[in-house]
């Protein structure tokens, strides 16, 4: 159904080249929804239309950019042309307008098969092999099985399978009378023998060759032709050998970094890719022998080596393609998400609308947790979301729903449920020895860092991660990411030491598939804290919770804000910054608690001098931080008061116009484990600095204005 649809395509192509190519210039994809739309209306009415017609026509289809795509398209239109006779103009029209009603219905079609095809392909036996290979998923996958079968045997070897596709050299070795008949052959027209898929044993087709012998001054072709082999040996190897592919080397791809080599001198390195923020769209095996290369340097100009040495094509960028696509794993609220299609904005920017000039998009998230993905879409309209369990969910799912193959992913983000190596509910035996189910997430991390194969990883998770408890389960994190050679970096980090007022500690996992270390960017300010009295005096001083929050005073009251209940009149009685320790005998409270018998964070007050401490996900009735300041309740007594929705949302940077979904119970667990957005940003800019990707000549006081204009 998708080849007659490219059939379709072309045909109508053909059409409109003949008397209307203003439409090929003003629509790039004819298979588009918006494209069909329009071309109803052409050429007789397309000058005529209107940008509202054209807008409209975009927004159905759920492009992107609406206003600039509708002036190119307008603009296109619009401009002159040579002009067929009428009776000619309306064949061609009537022509066209029905090859577009044709691919229309196609599009539907398609749709429906691939329903199809998404709930039953994972019933056949070689499916998991199939889904494997670099950048195939359930669609390609079945579009494989058409041509290699799901029996092993149906093709003998590796080579009957090459011939099937007709990327066999003839050379020499294949002896005299073959050699003399496809001499005699080559001198004739050349003739396309139908192949059917069918054949369970197709037998051996010569084709007619190029050479029979090859010159060292032609190495560059027969590179091509020896990839193009190993390409279509690759799923006849898996399928045969019934290993699944990896990225390492996958059977029928040993000794492909020689072949580049060959192919392309000085690339020593396969996994680094020249020109990154060039599209690069994968050739099919039975394509790399259409190419015309006519000399060395326009075959490194029109291949490049990536992931292990499997072959792209330059593509001239889309709208779609302009921002650098990332997954997101366990992405709850989306604070992580936004640090990183905000990672060029401005320190406390409010929420915008993707635009061109994002460095990052978002192509995918997902979590378990339906309420959190909805608040995110609510937040990222922009961004596809799957609901799933991560250990249930292929990350061949993922890269379909982000319209992305295995190598083209920049980066994958995450913080795995922290839940297991928090201090909160430490009391428990299952995390006190570390054998809470849930620790095997971080698994499935490296799962889809392995599939996947993005340019460079960031993952997040609670400070506990890093202590002898879980040593086991950090340590074998870091050496399965070793062993897919991202070299990973790992550092406890401070929030309040780059600028965010919250004491919050949270450590940081990133790697580079190019295995280059990643330098973590330097604090930027300084300050006191329960662990560390040392302050650095060339640094900013910490912000203060009274620089964020002051003119969100006095507020609106918000239901369940005030402490109640047996410890209430305790509670506000406590002074600012301090906490439970208030009513002990060393401190001028009542003498109620024994010294050090509780967490630090039972009735704690926010200090309006200090940083917040860290925002739990799930506190009790009695953790803190509180306010600083009091309030009455209904009988006039003062009482405490927890912290409200845009306060909580100041002190983790994320934007004053945040749309919040479910309770007030439901949000603060969805702010609780999310990522300080600020924060964020900060990792993932250095990052992309040292990727290349942005300008990294700011200097530091650069830097720390940016930071000091936060709270300004």
């Amino acid at each position: 159904m998708i080849w007659e649809r490219t059939r379709e395509v072309q045909r109508l192509r053909q059409e409109l080249l003949r008397y209307f190519p203003a439409a090929l210039e003003a629509f790039d994809d004819l298979s588009a929804p918006d494209t069909l739309e329009l071309l109803s209306k052409v050429p007789d009415r397309a000058r005529k239309l209107t940008r509202v017609q054209v807008s409209a026509a975009l927004k159905r289809a759920g492009r992107r950019d609406i206003t600039g795509r509708a002036t190119v398209i307008l603009t296109a239109l619009r401009s002159e042309q040579l002009i067929r006779s009428p009776v000619l103009a309306a064949a061609h029209a009537a022509t066209a307008r029905s090859l577009a009603a044709v691919i229309t219905i196609l599009n539907e079609q398609v749709k429906t098969l691939e329903v199809q095809v998404r709930e039953h392909f994972g019933q056949l036996p070689d499916a998991e092999i199939v889904t494997s290979q670099p950048g195939m998923g359930m669609i390609l996958g079945a579009r494989e099985f058409a041509e290699f079968g799901e029996d092993p045997a149906h093709y003998r070897d590796g080579k009957v399978g090459r011939n099937y596709v007709a990327t066999s050299p003839v050379t020499r070795a294949s002896g005299k009378r073959k050699v003399a008949a496809a001499q005699v052959r080559a001198q004739r027209p050349a003739r396309r023998r139908p192949q059917s898929p069918g054949i369970l044993r197709p037998q051996r087709l010569t084709r007619r060759p190029s050479v029979t012998t090859t010159s060292s001054a032609d190495g560059h072709n027969d590179a091509l032709r020896r990839l193009a082999n190993r390409l279509v040996g690759t799923p006849h190897g898996c399928l045969k050998t019934r290993t699944p592919s990896t990225t390492r080397t996958p059977p029928g791809l040993t000794g492909t970094s020689k072949l580049l080599d060959t192919l392309s001198p000085g690339m020593s390195n396969p996994g680094y890719l020249q020109n990154r923020r060039a599209p690069y769209r994968r050739v099919h095996a039975a394509e790399c022998r259409s190419l015309q290369v006519s000399s060395p340097e326009a075959a490194r100009s029109v291949m490049s080596p990536r992931c292990g040495g499997h072959t792209y094509q330059r593509e001239e960028p889309s709208l779609m393609d302009s921002h650098l696509p990332v997954i997101s794993l366990f992405s709850g609220a989306g604070g992580l998400d936004m640090a990183v299609e905000k990672c060029t904005d401005e320190p406390g920017s409010l929420l915008q609308p993707r635009n061109d000039k994002a460095l990052l998009s978002v192509r995918v998230a997902t979590d378990y947790d339906a309420l959190a993905l909805e608040t995110l879409a609510k937040n990222m309209p922009d961004t596809p979301t799957i609901c799933a369990d991560i250990r249930l969910t292929g990350t061949s799912m993922l890269l379909e729903a982000g319209g992305l193959n295995a190598g083209e992913v920049v980066l994958v983000i995450g913080g795995p449920p922290c839940t297991p190596f928090s201090k909160s509910g430490f009391w428990l035996e299952e995390k006190r020895t570390s054998s809470d189910p849930n620790a095997s997430l971080l698994d499935e991390y490296v799962r889809v860092v392995r599939e996947a194969r993005p340019e460079a990883f960031v993952l997040e998770n609670v400070q506990g991660l890093t202590y002898r408890t879980h040593a086991a389960q950090f340590e074998r994190l870091l050496t399965d990411l070793r062993s897919l050679g991202y070299n990973p970096q790992w550092k406890v980090l401070m929030a309040a030491d780059y600028g965010i007022p919250q004491l919050r500690r949270r450590v940081f996992v990133v790697g580079r598939r190019d295995g280059k270390k990643f330098l973590f960017p330097p604090s930027t300010h300084s300050g006191w804290s329960e662990r560390d009295r040392v302050i650095d005096p060339s640094k900013l001083p910490y912000v203060t919770t009274s620089q964020v929050l002051s003119d969100l005073l006095p507020g609106e009251p918000e239901k369940e804000e005030i402490v109640e209940g047996e410890f209430a009149d305790l509670a506000a009685e406590v002074p600012p910054g301090q906490n439970y320790l208030w009513h002990t005998k060393r401190y001028g409270g009542r003498d109620v608690f024994k010294w050090r018998s509780r967490y630090w964070t039972f009735l704690l007050r926010l200090d309006p001098e200090r940083p917040s401490t860290t925002l739990q996900a799930q506190p009790g009735p009695w953790v803190g931080p509180f306010h600083w300041e009091n309030v009455h309740n209904a009988d006039l007594k003062l009482r405490a008061r927890r912290l409200r929705v845009p306060e909580m949302l100041r002190i983790m940077t994320f934007p004053d116009d945040f749309i919040t979904v479910g309770s007030r119970a439901d949000f603060q667990r969805q702010i609780g484990n999310a990522v300080p957005v600020e924060l964020g940003k900060v990792i993932i800019r250095a990052l992309m600095q040292q990727l290349g990707y942005l300008h990294s000549d700011q200097t530091q006081d650069e830097e720390l204005q940016g930071q000091t204009a936060l709270f300004d």
